[in-house]
């Protein structure tokens, strides 16, 4: 699943095939370098993977919600097929609503601390990104799916994922609102809106105050309020 402008390091498949073979886990995931201009860096949604983990399972280190691209694994194909597991077609962010559900559906899972893969982050078009319509409707819509997934299985372990959610996924659209014109402000208050709407107050409750704030905003459609307050972090450095 490796995107064409990215890297596999040379020996990444080896290992992953291996620690499956001798382990009988369902899936393997490794460790991903942050390729830029300015070199390599740690990718933030792996800064915890310090230590190799063999026949674990994200119910057992929640950390693995963060772990919601493709290109850095490898899956047994007996347990691909038998969930009939596959990436939404004519959609953005296709890896999440297939990625997370696989965590939960595996029996286990092996995590490989060494870098596997370099994911190119091409900087000119984050920002054009950030505040793309479609864009923000497919993330949101990505989350909804595997909300409602985990909504069938495991309250608690919904409430985490919707947390997560505001604070890592959404958080990029967040920020991007001062920049973004109307129809991007409209899609974003009516998405991430009705997401909290169904999250509700216990999820709101345990997040930073600072983000707190901003979401019950969002809750409340208060955008001229929102944006105060994104305009007053940014003067303030925050």
């Amino acid at each position: 699943f490796a995107d064409s402008d990215d890297v596999v390091v040379h020996d990444a498949y080896e290992r992953m095939t291996a620690a499956l073979e001798s382990s009988g886990s369902d899936l393997v995931t490794g460790n991903v370098w942050r390729l830029t201009g300015q070199g390599r860096q740690q990718a933030w949604q792996y800064r915890w993977l310090t230590g190799p983990r063999t026949r674990t399972h994200i119910t057992r280190d929640p950390r693995l919600l963060a772990d919601r691209v493709a290109w850095n694994k490898v899956f047994r194909r007996t347990f691909w097929d038998a969930h009939a597991l596959a990436f939404p077609e004519g959609r953005l962010y296709e890896d999440t609503p297939v990625m997370i559900p696989a965590h939960y559906l595996a029996g286990s899972v092996d995590v490989l601390a060494e870098h596997v893969y370099y994911w190119r982050v091409r900087e000119g078009s984050i920002t054009r990104r950030r505040t793309d319509v479609t864009g923000v409707r497919d993330r949101i819509a990505a989350c909804e799916q595997v909300s409602a997934f985990l909504g069938g299985r495991d309250a608690a372990q919904r409430r985490a994922y919707d947390a997560s959610c505001l604070r890592d996924d959404f958080g990029y659209f967040l920020d991007g609102l001062p920049m973004g014109g109307e129809a991007y402000r409209a899609a974003f208050l009516e998405g991430a809106g009705a997401f909290v709407d169904r999250a509700g107050p216990e999820v709101l409750a345990g997040l930073p105050v600072e983000l707190r704030i901003k979401w019950q905003l969002v809750r409340e459609r208060r955008l001229a309020d929102l944006l105060a307050v994104l305009a007053f972090e940014r003067a303030n450095g925050a």
